[in-house]
């Protein structure tokens, strides 16, 4: 059991007052403070003593209200005691008053502050990972919607994302960072074009005197505790464009930001038709992959006519590998996460939100497990495993998180429907993408199989001094610090390079043109900056 803590919440009053406190100061003042706090890391290389998470929301609240006629500029000093005062809501934003309620608030706290702590490596592999969903796929809906949608070309989004990711990187002694638009124009334009560095610019930046507007955008009603744990909005603006250039408040939310944006924007305005074609594009990348790793992949497809060849009928799982020792059953969830699956501790909204993806994919995981088992009169193997594989990380590890703190009864449920459970609750994990081409890699390079990392995984879980978060800090302890990525990525990532380079030797071009090169930096910002 776990020790309950019950808390008295005096969330909002408190919360209200640091608003409040901030509209004494200028909203300019504000940001410069920003700016200058992440300029130096407390901690070498590491963002999270900055306390990022209570930056970005004092941001949020500092725009949300008005400032004050007669504000004055804040100091560094003034800057830290307002972050500080937002770190000490921690105590009043959680209610430890159930054993569930222990580990659901622990996970939203754990939530958004690793996220500040994710490699550069997985938001450059995210970019190359779209790169060949969207650009390089067979069908043109993903590529002509986007240029519908925002003007620019898709493979210039990422080939310009990908550019300022490393170009922001090559100072590492600081998080925020400012890249003189001069810098921009001579870098980006003689190879992209005004128009397209235009689009791209608008969709990724916003204007200090837009902040307000946009941060209204994702207010919630009241002082809600939720909003204590969500990510930040500016995701989705993570430039700030200035007259002097683009300023990065932080090259995490940056780099973060950049492998968002485009499942987003197709996400809120192609809905239904999104998932559709999505689902298929990551479905045929998977199939990729396992077949490059094992040579006893059964496809959906297979699994459908075994079924027909024996006159059964029912729920398939995407993929099935048969081990030596044991099935391992593999659902492809192409899902973005709702944003209060990450923030909520609310088991029945939970629940609701999981049951069209995770719910489901486990469902089906155990009813395609139980008609193999009739089909080939085989007994439920104890080793059998489910993997569900997701876009993003929903912070769900395994059927017993399920189980135990979002809908106690679904496995009562399916045993009452079967007659038993043909996969064991520790043996259902739940995946990232990058989790899985980090799975496969880690059975080559340690010629194990899936089942028996699976076994590791579940031994180490059952043990609270060994037990892990996500499926990743599992893997980390199979492979090597560098280990290989995948060809394909490994292809995008060097024709991310060629483009570096081509940029690099193009901004060459402006020696002797500085009439030419005045009339494309009042071109480039027209509608910007005036």
């Amino acid at each position: 059991m776990y020790p309950l803590i019950k808390t008295n919440s005096r969330y909002a009053e408190r919360a209200e007052a640091i608003s409040e406190k901030m509209r004494k100061y200028t909203n300019d003042s504000f940001l410069n403070c920003l700016f200058s706090h992440f300029q130096t890391y407390i901690k070498h290389n590491n963002i999270t003593m900055n306390f990022p998470w209570c930056c970005f929301l004092a941001l949020k609240w500092k725009f949300s209200a008005e400032q004050k006629t007669y504000a004055s500029d804040m100091s560094q000093k003034d800057f830290a005691k307002i972050i500080n005062k937002i770190y000490q809501l921690t105590e009043d934003a959680v209610k430890f008053e159930s054993e569930a309620g222990v580990i659901l608030e622990m996970r939203r706290m754990i939530i958004n502050q690793t996220f500040y702590q994710t490699r550069l490596q997985t938001f450059a592999l995210a970019l190359s990972r779209q790169y060949s969903w969207y650009c390089k796929s067979d069908t043109p809906f993903f590529r002509d919607n986007f240029k519908s949608l925002t003007g620019l070309e898709l493979d210039n989004y990422y080939k310009i994302a990908f550019f300022l990711t490393f170009y922001f990187q090559l100072d590492k002694n600081s998080e925020s960072s400012l890249v003189n638009i001069d810098r921009i124009i001579i870098f980006l334009v003689p190879l992209f074009g005004v128009d397209e560095v235009h689009a791209f610019l608008k969709l990724v930046s916003i204007r200090r005197n837009e902040i307000k507007d946009f941060v209204l955008l994702h207010a919630r009603e009241g002082w809600n505790v939720e909003e204590y744990f969500e990510r930040t909005p500016f995701l989705y603006k993570p430039l700030i464009l200035e007259k002097q250039g683009l300023v990065v408040l932080s090259k995490t939310v940056m780099n973060a930001g950049f492998s968002a944006i485009v499942p987003e924007l197709f996400n809120e305005n192609l809905k239904g038709k999104y998932g559709e074609k999505f689902g298929k594009i990551v479905e045929r990348y998977l199939e990729k992959l396992l077949i490059d790793t094992f040579s006893t992949v059964v496809t959906e497809k297979e699994l459908n006519k075994i079924y027909r060849d024996k006159k059964r009928t029912g729920k398939v799982v995407d993929y099935l590998i048969q081990e030596d020792d044991a099935k391992v059953f593999i659902d492809s969830k192409a899902v973005m996460p709702h944003r209060h699956l990450r923030d909520s501790i609310i088991a029945n909204q939970l629940k609701n939100k999981l049951k069209d993806n995770l719910l489901e994919g486990l469902e089906k995981g155990q009813f395609c497990a139980s008609i193999i088992n009739g089909i080939e009169k085989r007994k439920p193997n104890p080793r059998d495993s489910l993997i569900i594989i997701l876009q993003q990380d929903h912070y769900v590890s395994t059927g017993k998180f399920i189980s135990s703190f979002i809908n106690k009864d679904i496995f009562n449920k399916i045993i009452s429907d079967l007659g038993d459970l043909p996969i064991h609750q520790d043996r259902i994990y739940y995946i990232t993408i990058d989790e899985f081409e980090n799975l496969l890699e880690a059975c080559s390079h340690n010629h194990i199989s899936i089942t028996e990392i699976i076994d590791r995984c579940v031994e180490n879980d059952h043990n609270q001094a060994t037990q892990k978060m996500n499926f990743q800090m599992h893997i980390d302890e199979l492979l090597p610090p560098k280990s290989t990525i995948h060809k394909d990525l490994l292809a995008n990532h060097d024709e991310f390079l060629k483009v570096y380079a081509k940029i690099n030797y193009a901004s060459k071009i402006w020696d002797g043109g500085e009439r030419a090169y005045n009339e494309i930096r009042k071109q480039l910002l027209s509608g910007f900056l005036d």
